[in-house]
């Protein structure tokens, strides 16, 4: 959704695209809860690896 975002306000426009991209930095909402992007275009956001055991998601440790 943040990637049909970005290329809505850029209009195609490549330069654009990038520049508009980088402005995305704190607090977007997406799927997966909030994300925050650094001033390299990093995710930061804490995440769990899961298993599925006995038809639960466990996380792993």
């Amino acid at each position: 959704m943040l990637l049909l975002e970005v290329i809505s306000q850029s209009n195609g426009d490549p330069e654009l695209f990038v520049q508009t991209l980088h402005k995305v930095r704190q607090n977007y909402v997406g799927a997966s809860g909030v994300i925050t992007f650094d001033e390299f275009g990093d995710v930061q956001k804490e995440f769990e690896l899961k298993t599925v055991r006995n038809g639960k998601f466990v996380t792993l440790e």
